[in-house]
């Protein structure tokens, strides 16, 4: 009996040993659901995490409900432990969606309420879903509060800080004019901007639509003192929907827009401006080679990352995926070159995705990173045996990740804290590179000539090669070889001159490298 107990033991540990790029990780929760949807770096060296919760106080949790879903945010110092946290809300539906950093001090929420007066809330809803924005000081009290919104739904996405002091507010609206809307109605749902003064009130709106269906989910200032919005266009449906870029000046007057898209369903989450006052657009989608795509689906939704240039022009563009539903959340510009993204998956080993999930219920974090053509550098694939869900990014000072989101599993696969109860935020930290057991494959294999004329010798040193891929340096995929053997040889004489990537896969460990055809 004592032997199966120390076996067991044994066999546990390994099982539910941490990934080892994973530098700490936190479990915070109550005894409910509690979904994350903001992280940020504080000025302390610290982070401000934030989500919706149904929790009363229990688990890390200090205060009850309010009624409804509520507003978390939790304050955590440099090691993930908590400083404060405050629950915002109203007798209603009360939904967390974006957090800035305020130039004055404190931040500000954007949110959207559903709640009449109550709880925290200061003012009646206009109708439906009403923009809901919470100023806080440094200790996360409120400092001022503003309800905005017509007699309908309105969906505030985004806020970010304006030149002056101020704020604009960046969402969606099916309201006409009405209560605070004092722009007519774009077709049934369509982008509502409001920029306010640093008190809350309202300076100027403008809205823009285009006869559908459009729903705004990313927001940034460009390089010029503009504003690019990203979205979803209903272009008649479901199964039928276009990445959307909108361009409006500071005082809000339209600029430009495009579309991007294949047949079938793709759906913008995020767009940051890039150095060469370009810009990287990241969604999901499951069209196939139409339109502006140039590779068909993995399987139901992919990661599809875009690449335009200043013209709005695509440079390029990579489907990312495995044979199932993959969704991506959050990207941001690596210090190292190239670009990390962060999403979940449903996919186990297959297409891409170079590990199975841990989980039964199929969905882990999913993180890639892509060099500065779109190319896949590594991955990971980090989760416990139940579900995790849509996880924000950030890279810290010292080149290492953070990655947030919601997770339903207790101990087993990468997590070493139990759930709270239900979902919870989850909060990991990432080595800036996969460790050297996950990197040796770019150490073993050689590659020889280089420069070379028609065969491309290739040595593994005995470790099998179950996938070759080479790419031009725009990122286009050029050629396939599978079940390569360690020493074999792959002839290029039919590649122009000039310089190459060659992506090699083998289990779950990826390397990329370099060539010159002559």
């Amino acid at each position: 009996m004592r032997l199966f107990l120390l076996l067991s033991t044994f066999i546990t540990s390994i099982t539910f040993a941490q990934d080892p790029n994973i530098i700490w990780q936190k479990t915070i929760g109550g005894s409910n659901s509690d979904y994350l949807t903001n992280i940020l770096h504080t000025l302390d060296g610290g982070l401000l995490i934030g989500g919706n919760s149904t929790s009363d106080i229990s688990g890390d949790k200090t205060e009850d409900s309010i009624g409804g879903d509520d507003i978390w945010i939790v304050k955590l110092n440099s090691s993930g432990d908590i400083d404060w946290q405050n629950t915002i809300g109203g007798n209603d539906d009360d939904h967390l969606n974006d957090i800035i950093i305020s130039n004055g001090g404190g931040y500000l929420i954007a949110s959207t309420s559903e709640s009449n007066i109550s709880g925290d809330k200061t003012e009646d809803s206009q109708g439906g879903k009403d923009y809901w924005i919470i100023k806080l000081n440094e200790s996360g009290n409120i400092e001022w509060q503003n309800t905005i919104g017509g007699d309908d739904y309105d969906y505030l996405n985004e806020i970010t800080q304006t030149s002056d002091g101020g704020f604009l507010l960046a969402g969606s609206s099916g309201s006409g004019i009405s209560g605070d809307r004092t722009e007519p109605q774009n077709g049934s749902n369509d982008y509502w901007f409001v920029k306010v003064n640093n008190d809350g009130s309202i300076a100027w709106q403008y809205a823009y639509g285009y006869g559908n269906y459009v729903t705004l989910t990313s927001l940034i200032q460009t390089n010029d003192g503009a504003f690019m919005t990203g979205g979803i266009f209903d272009a008649g449906g479901i199964g039928n929907s276009l990445y959307y870029i909108l361009k409006i000046s500071n005082s809000g007057n339209y600029l430009t827009d495009s579309f991007y898209g294949g047949s079938h369903d793709d759906r913008l989450i995020e767009i940051i401006q890039t150095s060469d006052n370009g810009f990287i657009l990241l969604g999901f989608s499951d069209s196939d080679i139409s339109g502006d795509k140039t590779e068909n689906s993995m399987g139901s939704f992919d990661y599809w990352v875009i690449k335009l240039n200043s013209n709005y022009e695509i440079e390029w563009q990579n489907t990312i995926g495995g044979n199932s539903a993959d969704g991506c959340q959050s990207i941001v510009d690596s210090a190292e070159g190239g670009y990390f993204i962060a999403g979940y998956s449903y996919s186990n080993s297959s297409g891409d995705k170079t590990e199975d999930n841990n989980g039964g219920e199929g969905t882990d974090y999913w993180v890639v990173k892509i060099n500065d053509v779109g190319i896949i550098e590594w991955q990971n694939s980090i989760g416990g045996f139940g579900a995790e869900r849509i996880p924000y990014t950030l890279q810290n000072p010292d080149g290492s990740y953070l990655i947030a989101g919601t997770s339903g599993s207790d101990i087993s696969g990468d997590k070493t804290e139990n759930s709270r109860g239900g979902f919870d935020y989850w909060i990991v930290k990432h080595e800036q590179i996969l460790g050297v057991s996950e990197n040796d494959l770019s150490i073993i294999i050689n590659i020889y000539p280089n420069p070379v004329q028609d065969e491309l010798q290739i040595n593994s040193m005995n470790q099998e090669i179950d996938l070759i891929k080479i790419y031009n340096v725009s990122g286009q995929l050029l050629m396939t070889e599978k079940g390569v053997s360690e020493t074999s040889s792959i002839n290029v004489s039919n590649l122009a001159s000039g310089e190459y990537f060659i992506q090699f896969h083998s289990g779950k460990k990826i390397a990329l490298k370099k060539f010159i055809k002559q």
